[in-house]
């Protein structure tokens, strides 16, 4: 188990095996780390348990910072923490693979430039930091990497903006609207909503006496009236449409199923 810490605007990320995913582990890892490169005005984390408990919100109160939560079963409601977690998994399956140090990749990682920016280590302490590589004396000199906001904000804006070309809004919700919120077998749990979250687009709902918070994209208004408490029959899944000739072939041999699934797919 590892955690990862990414600032979000240099892109450097640490990297700290953890013995266990107790709240009071993975505070003290993030303790060490502020201690270092100070404290965030804001920290974003996904929902695991270890976010959630009390001890963790007394932790971001007394060390004076905002904690926001990513919306549950939607990653990517936090684009830049999932990518990072894709680069420390490379970075450890590569290093388990070739028996070689994690260390010492994340740091020439850290001095790699990306996407046409200076690297992590220049954006976040304005030089280079050495490695076992020759570099310049010059590049090893602080200087401060400037504009370099103005570029992320553009990029994300374009990023936007070509995401938005095939993205259709969804209406807002409103207190009281029935919905179905989506899980693993699809948009199979009635709902009712409660009001917005504290996350952007993301609302809190009620469901057979429980409470969610969920993205916007994974509740679905329905038009029906409010399910009685405990009523079962109002959180069966939705019916799955099956085409007309595959209900047909059932009774048919095997191969013959095959073929007309075929002939469907083309």
């Amino acid at each position: 188990m590892h955690l990862v810490l990414v600032d979000s605007f240099s892109g450097w990320f640490e990297l700290d095996l953890l013995p266990d995913m107790r709240s009071v582990t993975v505070i003290a890892k993030l303790k060490r780390h502020f201690a270092v490169y100070g404290i965030p005005q804001m920290l974003m984390t996904d929902y695991a348990q270890q976010f959630v408990y009390s001890e963790f919100t007394d932790f971001a109160c007394a060390w004076d910072f905002k904690h926001i939560r990513s919306s549950p079963h939607y990653p990517q409601s936090n684009g830049l923490a999932e990518r990072v977690v894709r680069s420390a998994k490379h970075l450890l399956e590569k290093g388990h693979r070739e028996h070689s140090d994690i260390q010492a990749a994340l740091l020439h990682l850290h001095n790699i430039p990306h996407a046409g920016l200076p690297s992590p280590a220049q954006l976040l302490l304005s030089r280079n930091t050495r490695t076992f590589l020759p570099e310049l004396k010059d590049r090893m000199t602080p200087s401060v990497c400037r504009g370099i906001k103005a570029v992320l904000t553009r990029r994300s804006k374009e990023s936007k903006a070509y995401y938005d070309r095939n993205a259709h809004t969804l209406p807002p919700l409103q207190q009281g609207q029935i919905i179905r919120m989506q899980t693993a077998l699809g948009f199979d749990k009635l709902a009712v909503v409660q009001g917005p979250a504290s996350r952007p687009n993301s609302y809190v709902v009620t469901s057979q006496g429980r409470q969610y918070t969920r993205n916007r994209r994974l509740l679905l208004h329905v038009q029906k009236p409010a399910p009685a408490e405990g009523a079962e029959d109002d959180y069966r899944p939705l019916p799955i449409a099956i085409p007309t000739h595959i209900i047909r072939t059932i009774s048919l041999r095997r191969d013959t199923i095959k073929h007309n699934r075929t002939r469907y797919n083309q």
